[in-house]
């Protein structure tokens, strides 16, 4: 891959649960929903799920019908249980993530009998 190229991927199940997240706060009360953090709840159930990647529009398509048929049940319940995990501590501070300008992608090449590290940065 040249230094110029970018990469094209997606985690298909990121788009369906910010969309489950947005529909369960939608149901609690307002003064509830104002306590939760939506990212604390994305990531929370994300990192309970498993990843469902894409690289093409055919891949993005068989994805998401994986997501929707097969693991609908398990989204719908990582949400419920993190918003729960989020409600049990409504003060707690956190710093939010900054995201970062570049991302550093480290490949091995391996040539002859040693390895060599090359860093990209996109």
């Amino acid at each position: 891959m040249s230094r110029n190229q970018s990469l094209n991927y997606i985690n298909v199940l990121e788009i369906i649960v910010i969309e489950e997240v947005e529909r369960q706060i939608a149901k609690l009360s307002p003064h509830l929903a104002k306590y939760i953090n939506p990212e604390q709840v994305i990531a929370y159930a994300l990192n309970r799920l498993p990843s469902l990647y894409a690289t093409s529009e055919e891949g993005w398509r068989r994805q998401q019908l994986k997501a929707k048929t097969e693991l609908k049940n398990q989204i719908v319940m990582a949400v419920r249980q993190g918003l729960a995990a989020v409600q049990k501590d409504p003060l707690k501070v956190t710093t939010p993530l900054k995201m970062r300008g570049n991302l550093e992608i480290a490949s091995y090449n391996v040539e002859g009998n040693h390895r060599t590290q090359q860093k990209k940065y996109f």
